[in-house]
């Protein structure tokens, strides 16, 4: 299908100036995984429909990282000081004030190769409270030292310990001060229970924690899920960009 007749497709989108629509599209996890990862609740939901009148935004992240985001009404706005530059993923799209929302969907499904029904918009879905994007690791007081929970460190797989035991991995975690620890554990403890002699390394993977909290950075404790660096270290001061979830309970390892 060309582009325009795609953005066509999507001109109820734009009927309602007032309204703009937030959703996201994601491959290769459960919905109880993705409200996880947003930080939510999963056994907390409830059922409601969403309609919010918000910022236009178009983002897009592959392994929980960010490769592109930007405000498609800036590129319309003769304005602005500086318009944004287009990621690879949207290079080709023309965004025009009309129809911005048609074409921000119509740039989904060429993306994501998923259609967007506006039945969606009025159905009840699973419904949960997340806490703030821009302050993912902040808890309801605004500080590190409120939060709680278990989250996620990001860290690298380097490499199988011993072939014979295909389950157990080295893994390298960086702190926020610029030190390296090795932890040995069990692959499913990183959250990689596929870890093997058939994987490339090195490989992102993540560890559990307890955050403690200190301002500006997060101390997160691995004590109680178990697991040590070599010299006995289970404390590690990190940077809030480290932590990939924030949750209320323990996550399944």
């Amino acid at each position: 299908m060309v582009w325009e007749e795609l953005v066509a497709r999507y001109a109820w989108a734009d009927r309602d100036e007032l309204e703009a629509y937030t959703f996201s599209v994601v491959a290769g996890r459960t919905e109880d995984e993705v409200i996880r990862a947003f930080g939510g609740d999963a056994g907390g939901a409830r059922m409601m429909t969403f309609a919010e009148a918000a910022d236009e935004q178009v983002m897009h992240a592959v392994g929980g990282r960010v490769d592109g985001m930007f405000d498609p009404f800036e590129l319309e706005a003769a304005w602005a000081e500086s318009q944004p530059e287009l990621p690879l993923w949207a290079e080709g799209v023309s965004f025009h004030m009309e129809t911005l929302c048609a074409e921000s969907f119509a740039l989904v499904e060429r993306t994501m190769g998923v259609p967007v029904d506006p039945a969606w918009l009025d159905t009840r879905l699973r419904t949960v409270l997340l806490a703030s994007p821009r302050h993912p690791v902040r808890g309801p007081g605004g500080g590190m030292e409120s939060v709680t929970g278990v989250i996620l460190l990001r860290c690298r797989a380097t490499r199988l310990v011993d072939e014979g035991f295909p389950g157990w991995v080295e893994v390298v975690l960086r702190d926020a001060h610029g030190r390296v620890w090795t932890i040995v554990d069990k692959g499913p403890v990183f959250g990689g229970a596929g870890l093997g002699p058939e994987t490339e390394f090195p490989v992102e993977v993540t560890l559990e924690g307890t955050p403690t909290g200190v301002a500006g950075l997060v101390r997160v404790s691995t004590d109680p899920h178990h697991v040590a660096a070599e010299d006995g270290t289970d404390e590690f001061e990190v940077f809030p960009e480290q932590l990939l979830i924030v949750g209320g309970g323990p996550q399944g390892s």
